[in-house]
This record gives C-alpha cells, structure tokens and sequence, in this order.
C-alpha cells in the first residue's frame, strides 16, 4: 500500500497543537538528563517501534536469528546502561538515521560477543519472539538485499502500518466495522477491478457517497501519519522531509 498525499489541513492541526513537544529525540533527552521511571517507560516505546527494523537490519547483514536477537536486545540495553544517549544529539540528523548508525557501530563491536552474552544470559530491553521476529522477517522482499534499504522500508511500513491502525481503530469505535472492512483496501489509491458499483451496491451506497468516503479515509489516515511522524522530528520543515522521504521509499 502506498502512501497518501497528506492534506496541508493536518499540518496546520499539528502546529496549532504543539504536537512536536514529545518527539522520540525529546525522550532521549529525558533520559540522558536523569535516570527517572517515566522516561525509561517512554523509551521502551521507542524501542518497540524501532526493534523489528534494526533486527531486520542484522538479519539481512548475515546475523542467525538468534544472534540478531541477542544483538537488538544488547543495542537497546548498552544504550541505556552505558549512559550512551547522553552523547546523542537532534543536531546529528533524522533520529532513526542516527539509530542505525549507533547499531551499525554496536554489531561490529559485539558480533564477536553475543554467544558469550547469550551464555550468561542477557537483559530484555524489548520483549518479543524470536518466532514471531522471523515469521515476518520471512516476508520480507528478496530483491531488497541492501540491509540499509531494508531498515528505511521498514521503519517507514511501520509509520503507515500505525496510521491505518489508527484508522481501523477510529471506524470500529464508530460502529462501521463493515464499512473498513469493504473499503480499506482502497486506500492505496488504485480503483477496484470492477470499478465502484459493485461495492456500493452492497454497502446500499450511491457510487458518489463510496467515492465520498474513500477520499475522506484517505485524507484522515494522511493527518494520522503526520502525527505520528512528528514524533520522530523536532519541527514543520523536518515534518515535511520525513513525510517525502515516506512517500519516495513506501513508493519504491
């Protein structure tokens, strides 16, 4: 699924709202500011957005399973154990930029450690399965063979992946389950083979009122994008960068 064109109405929402005051950057700096509970709550979620593309990127970089594991795990406990995101900085550019350069300098750093690590056992930072790791990393395309490429598809998949929750979330509250149901696959923009007909016709709709309701998910799900992507920056113009850069590598 490719990503929508976001209106400029979620945009001027987004400023109105201050919504850039907690950015992942932000939390990084909470925590190399002091060791308090909230802050350490608050990157644990940074740390379940970013796992899966990091291990994704070890997998691809010729890690075992089991070795990419125990490396995601050790990136994400170094980083908070060894005072290391005290010497982050926002002014190094796009936070998860600046991840994967922390992870590419921590594999060449631990490869040679992680069976000893894994020997003596090691702390879950983020608690997942090494099953369910692997179970999606099996989908992932073949021809994507650059680790690199495959981290930037996946961190921006799961930006699009939160908003169409976010989307789903908000119809079924509403009651219009069945609604998402038949009209969510249209969201990539691409007409149903038999054209919108047949779909109205079943949801007892006018092609004009199918036509209504695509357009107006669509431009719901571009504002929720863009909350979510102002988490990771710090201001408008990085917004607007990270919103093309969504667009060039969901579009590739």
């Amino acid at each position: 699924m490719g990503a929508p064109s976001p209106s400029r109405r979620p945009q001027a929402s987004a400023q109105a709202n201050h919504r850039f005051g907690t950015t992942h950057w932000s939390v990084v700096d909470a925590i190399a500011a002091g060791d308090n509970e909230a802050a350490r709550e608050a990157w644990e979620r940074v740390a379940r957005w970013y796992w899966y593309p990091l291990y994704a990127f070890a997998r691809r970089s010729g890690a075992s399973p089991e070795d990419a594991e125990d490396l995601t795990q050790s990136f994400f406990a170094h980083l908070l154990e060894k005072g290391a995101l005290a010497r982050a900085s926002k002014e190094r550019g796009r936070f998860r930029s600046y991840l994967l350069g922390a992870f590419r300098f921590h594999l060449g750093c631990q490869r040679r450690h992680v069976r000893t690590q894994r020997q003596g056992g090691h702390v879950v930072v983020v608690p997942f399965e090494i099953k369910s790791a692997e179970e999606r990393y099996a989908f992932e395309p073949p021809d994507c063979r650059d680790p690199e490429r495959l981290y930037e598809r996946r961190c921006a998949l799961i930006v699009l992946e939160r908003g169409v929750d976010r989307l789903r979330q908000e119809f079924v509250q509403k009651g219009r389950r069945v609604l998402w149901e038949r009209l969510h696959p249209l969201l990539d923009g691409d007409p149903p083979p038999a054209g919108y007909a047949q779909i109205a016709a079943d949801l007892g709709l006018t092609e004009s009122n199918v036509r209504v309701i695509v357009h107006r998910m669509r431009w719901r799900l571009g504002g929720f994008l863009r909350e979510e992507l102002s988490q990771t920056v710090s201001n408008a113009a990085e917004l607007e960068e990270e919103l093309e850069h969504l667009k060039a590598v969901l579009g590739a």
